[in-house]
Order: C-alpha cells, then sequence, then structure tokens
C-alpha cells in the first residue's frame, strides 16, 4: 500500500513538472514570435525588363506616374533578376507614421548605379511635409557631384544628423552599397561598408503627414540618374555601428 501510495505521487509530480515545463517553453516562443518588426520599406526592384510595375514588398501602394517612368532593367542589377531604372522619374509613397522618426535609430540602405556624379543635387531618397520644397523636409539622402549627403530637419526647420562626405565617395558606371545610419546620438554614411562621414546630434525629427519621394525630391526635382537596387529602410534598428561587409545577397 504504502509503495502503490508513493508511486502515485511520483507519476502526479511528474505530470505537474511537464505541464510546467511545456507552459514555460511555449511562453518563451511566444515571446520571441512578439519581436519588433523594425523594416518599413524594401524595393527589390524585382520585375521583368521595361516593367513600371514597382513593389513595396512592406505592402505601401507605389505612384508610378510622373514621365519618364521608373522602369525595372534586367541588363544593369546588383541582385536576383532587375533593378529600378531612373532617368528623371520618382517613386511617390503616401505617408506612414511607421516612418516617423523622432529620435529613434534607424537605417536606410540601398545599391546605386549612378550613370553620372557631375549633377549638383541628385536625389534618392526624400521625405517631407506640404509642398516637400527644402524648407519643408524632414530627411533626404542624396548626391553632391561626388559627395554623398544625409540630413534630418526639426519640427523648427533646424538641420541636423547633417552628414557629408568628401568628394569621390560615389563614382559613375558602378554599384555602391550605401547606408545613411542613426544610432543614439550619432550618424554615419557608411559606402561599401566604410564610414566615409560622421556627425552627432540629440536632436528629434519633424513627426507630420509627409510623402515619401524616391529618385527625386517631392517637389520633382533634382532626379537621380542611374540604377537603384534592394532599397530598404529600418526604424527603430541601427543595424550597422561600424566597419561591415556590405551585403553579398538580396534582402
Amino acid at each position: 500500500m504504502y509503495f502503490a501510495l508513493k508511486t502515485f505521487l511520483y507519476l502526479a509530480l511528474l505530470s505537474v513538472l511537464s505541464v510546467n515545463t511545456s507552459h514555460a517553453l511555449s511562453s518563451a516562443k511566444t515571446r520571441k514570435a512578439k519581436k519588433i518588426h523594425t523594416q518599413v520599406l524594401l524595393l527589390k526592384m524585382e520585375g521583368s525588363n521595361g516593367s513600371t510595375s514597382i513593389v513595396d514588398n512592406e505592402g505601401h501602394t507605389i505612384d508610378n506616374t510622373k514621365t519618364p517612368l521608373v522602369t525595372h532593367s534586367t541588363s544593369v542589377k546588383k541582385y536576383d533578376s532587375s533593378s529600378g531604372y531612373f532617368n528623371g522619374g520618382r517613386l511617390r509613397l503616401s505617408d506612414d507614421e511607421k516612418w516617423w522618426l523622432s529620435t529613434k535609430n534607424f537605417t536606410l540602405e540601398a545599391w546605386i548605379y549612378p550613370t553620372s556624379v557631375a549633377t549638383a543635387y541628385q536625389t534618392f531618397f526624400s521625405q517631407g511635409l506640404a509642398s516637400e520644397a527644402d524648407l519643408n523636409t524632414v530627411i533626404q539622402f542624396r548626391l553632391e557631384t561626388s559627395k554623398i549627403r544625409g540630413f534630418l530637419k526639426t519640427t523648427g526647420n533646424v538641420i541636423f544628423g547633417d552628414c557629408m562626405s568628401a568628394s569621390g565617395a560615389i563614382v559613375a558606371n558602378q554599384w555602391q552599397h550605401i547606408a545613411y545610419v542613426r544610432s543614439g546620438s550619432n550618424f554615419d554614411i557608411y559606402v561599401n561598408g566604410t564610414s566615409v562621414c560622421t556627425a552627432s546630434s540629440p536632436s528629434s525629427a519633424a513627426n507630420s503627414d509627409a510623402i515619401l519621394s524616391i529618385g527625386q525630391k517631392g517637389d520633382n526635382t533634382s532626379p537621380f540618374t542611374g540604377y537603384i537596387d534592394e532599397l530598404r529602410w529600418h526604424v527603430g534598428r541601427a543595424i550597422y555601428n561600424g566597419a561591415f561587409t556590405p551585403p553579398t545577397e538580396g534582402f
């Protein structure tokens, strides 16, 4: 009788431990599943040659109606089947609160292939307010001849995080990986995994209804001429914090 009771209690204890262990594992999986998704934009530029249907993998609708339209190119591409060819056109996306930067870390990166670096301004990424003139910019990432520059503005229209490389950082007719990164109060622009400029500021970027324009400014000026591939934006995450090897495949 004693032996039977002891066995029963032992089996009951094992059952309780098994349930608790299963619950703990389930909770751990749930916590892992709730990992914050910081990628807010991904343009892989995949499509058939000459196609004008550009897709954002994060689901935003893209307006590609300004002529000449942005097209897919299968002859000049970095990864996978194609890139996006910009020759005076631009892509436009409506505002999304996920893009509001405030003081958040961010990583904005892409592969670019400019066909010229002689032009004073070539804007490949711009988010801004109202008319989208420079006065209303929230963030810009652009070429200034062979220099590369990124900056933001506060609600008081004060530029900060202003980072610009020396001349020669960008060359024509070859692929280069570029990244503009905020980590805390530190800003860096990387070209092919090497920091080409740094800046520091604790300021907060303006948050307001704003359109996003890729390939030129929102007021249809300062167009980028060339190819863009694998454009990705993370808000809330600084992916790079020092020299790195650029991605060796598409995102």
